[in-house]
């Protein structure tokens, strides 16, 4: 893929917690799970590209949070979602939690 002759700056790493909390967040029955996937690759996308176009937590100094809406397509659907980040020193992003934000299930 190119970015058009621009380097990424910032590098993004999912944790431990990330991974199961997604998981968990995911793990509904109905999930589309092929729109899921293309949500969270166009959130992480944005996320690297300019992690601090997301609203920081406040009180925080490093903990961003990314939301999504709910999808619904003919396959089921993705949950909305809180994905919350924080912005490393070094040009690095890491993935903290993932939360299924959607109260009507």
């Amino acid at each position: 893929m190119s970015t058009g002759g621009q380097h990424k700056q910032w590098h993004v790493t999912e944790s431990e917690t990330y991974t199961e909390s997604l998981q968990k967040a995911l793990g509904l029955p109905g999930l589309d799970r092929t729109a899921a996937s293309k949500v969270l690759a166009a959130v992480c996308w944005t996320v690297e590209e300019n992690p601090h176009a997301w609203p920081k937590v406040p009180g925080t100094e490093r903990l961003y949070m990314a939301k999504t809406r709910r999808v619904t397509s003919a396959a089921g659907f993705v949950p909305m979602l809180r994905i919350l980040f924080t912005v490393e020193d070094s040009h690095e992003v890491v993935l903290r939690q993932a939360d299924s934000m959607d109260f009507f299930l």
